[in-house]
């Protein structure tokens, strides 16, 4: 399967079998910045390509054929951006900063009492100045599919529209003029302020055990200049006060901070998208590392027959 094959993935050393290589990807100080031009185009040799990336953290020379690695920690950002030159013949660029997210940042079907079953974006727009793109990644492991369910909002409070995506194995999905190619509407109506409402209703696997999860964003760009706003996810359940900054946790606050492990992934958008990762390194410690980058093409996926535990598939279920 795609995902599976470290040919398709980029790192900084060839003796671990990348099939993209950039040497600035190893042996990273702590404290040290690494900066890639143009990760998808050159890369990965995907220009005009739209997809998730996906980055990993490592400690030095951990990570082998043999070896998972010992993760390490690492903040990411990325900005997509368009060139030209002006009448003065001075060259510029204008485009749109996307903030890695943390890998634990996901919505999880499964954790309705504590508010993460669900993500909601505000501000969305489609009318003759503005036009607004959705887009999802299935960060869940390599054999479970989601339906995502998306409901709009207008600033009034009434239901504009519903629609409902089947999103493969660590896929991705983004719907440009979301607005009127999801939910039918048309530039006349002139929708502003609108809030998206973002859950999983159902779930299939074929994992013994299965972790579903999703991770989603919005960009919304004016129609003239094509300057882009980035709308992060957010959850509406509070983290708790007095566990977050006085480290009074009960066991419900204690559940917030002991998220199980999910599988990294990253918000996307057109060329490319970073994501922030952590792992257990002290900081300002440690040893030097390194970084492992995957890109999943848009709407791309494994193989889910030929993925581990498949034999023993699990039913799907509708979230509590």
């Amino acid at each position: 399967a795609w995902f599976g094959n470290i040919g398709n993935h980029l790192g900084g050393r060839t003796t671990v079998g990348f099939g993209h290589v950039d040497a600035n990807l190893k042996d990273i100080p702590p404290g040290r910045t690494v900066y890639i031009k143009d990760i998808i185009g050159t890369d990965f040799a995907l220009p005009g390509t739209k997809g998730a990336l996906m980055i990993f953290g490592y400690q030095a020379n951990t990570l082998t054929n043999n070896s998972p690695g010992v993760p390490s920690n690492i903040v990411v950002t990325s900005r997509n951006y368009t060139s030209g030159t002006a009448l003065s013949g001075a060259s510029y660029t204008y485009g749109q900063v996307i903030p890695g997210l943390p890998w634990y940042d996901y919505l999880d079907p499964g954790k309705k009492s504590l508010g993460l079953d669900h993500l909601v974006f505000h501000g969305l727009r489609e009318d003759a100045s503005y036009r607004t793109a959705i887009g999802l990644v299935n960060i869940s492991d390599r054999t479970t599919t989601l339906d995502v369910q998306l409901t709009l909002t207008g600033q009034d409070g009434t239901q504009i529209g519903q629609e409902t995506l089947t999103m493969a194995p660590l896929s991705h999905d983004q719907e440009d003029q979301a607005i009127i190619n999801l939910f039918g509407k048309t530039l006349a109506d002139g929708i502003q302020g609108a809030t998206l409402d973002v859950t999983v209703p159902v779930w299939i696997s074929g994992a013994q055990s299965p972790a579903p999860a999703l991770i989603a964003y919005v960009s919304k760009t004016d129609n003239v200049s094509n300057d882009s706003d980035y709308i992060e996810q957010a959850f509406t359940k509070p983290l708790p006060w007095d566990c977050v900054f006085n480290g009074n946790c009960n066991a419900t606050a204690t559940a917030w901070r002991s998220r199980g492990p999910r599988r990294l992934a990253g918000r996307k958008r057109r060329a490319c998208l970073t994501r922030r990762i952590f792992g257990p390194r002290r900081r300002g410690h440690g040893e030097a590392g390194g970084l492992v980058l995957t890109f999943t093409p848009d709407l791309a996926s494994d193989d889910v027959t030929a993925r581990r535990g498949f034999r023993n598939g699990q039913q799907g279920r509708s979230a509590s």
